[in-house]
């Protein structure tokens, strides 16, 4: 069995990196940072619901850190009977987007499992051009805007 724990970041602050793709050379792989966490911020979520490896590499950036932790086990109990209540939420959701309105009550109930519920605050990028990413986004409340950068080509 995988040990999966989630994190809460109590105080201080941490980094979050990556392992720098591609890396020819021997151990250590060098890490590219990827963001930062401070007091409030929870991680560790997805190797937690998927049993997954880790995707990323924590370092703790101030003089100390004070987490709570809870291990897959106590997650559950804690989240079970309120996940029941946010599960039949997200289905009733889901059900209104077309591209899930046809879906059967059991399909769409393991749509609903696998999603994450998440906020974001005016001004938050969620996607970088460029970046490759493995996550789509269901907009439920609120609006965002969409920009390209490229490259015009002039004729002549």
């Amino acid at each position: 069995m995988m040990l999966t724990i989630r994190y809460v970041i109590l105080e201080g602050t941490i980094s979050i990196s990556i392992n720098k793709p591609g890396w020819p050379g021997p151990p250590p792989i060098p890490q590219i940072p990827v963001a930062a966490m401070r007091e409030g911020d929870k991680f560790g979520d997805l190797a937690l619901l998927n049993d997954l490896l880790r995707s990323t590499s924590v370092t703790i950036s101030s003089d100390h850190c004070t987490f709570i932790t809870l291990d897959k086990p106590q997650f559950i109990r804690l989240m079970g009977p309120a996940n029941k209540h946010e599960t039949t939420d997200k289905m009733t959701f889901l059900k209104k987007v077309s591209l899930f309105s046809a879906m059967d009550r059991k399909s769409l109930k393991q749509v609903a499992d696998k999603t994450v519920v998440r906020q974001a605050k005016e001004d938050t990028v969620l996607i970088r051009e460029g970046q490759t990413l493995a996550t789509a986004f269901v907009i439920r409340k609120g609006t965002c805007a969409v920009f390209k950068n490229s490259a015009i080509k002039k004729d002549g």
